[in-house]
């Protein structure tokens, strides 16, 4: 099977604007009665927080920079303290 980057590129950009939409209406940005929030304003926009994230992180996964690609985190931490001891 094909490697395809499109099914969670498109999860991960909804993911995220599910999120900015739902923290601007916690926000009162988009106006939306009280009577829809089953919970305190600072709880939903904490969880539309949690969900934007979410959705970046998965576009993280799928679109990696190409400077991430080309190092990982601890091949450059062996280095630098390699060099840090001598």
């Amino acid at each position: 099977m094909a490697d395809s980057r499109q099914g969670p590129l498109v999860i991960g950009v909804l993911t995220a604007i599910t999120g900015g939409v739902l923290f601007l209406a916690a926000g009162d940005v988009l106006p939306v009665a009280d009577k829809t929030f089953e919970a305190p304003r600072w709880l939903v926009s904490l969880f539309a927080l949690g969900v934007f994230f979410g959705g970046f992180y998965l576009l993280a996964l799928v679109l990696p920079t190409p400077r991430m690609r080309a190092c990982s985190g601890a091949p450059r931490c062996w280095r630098f303290s390699a060099r840090w001891r001598s």
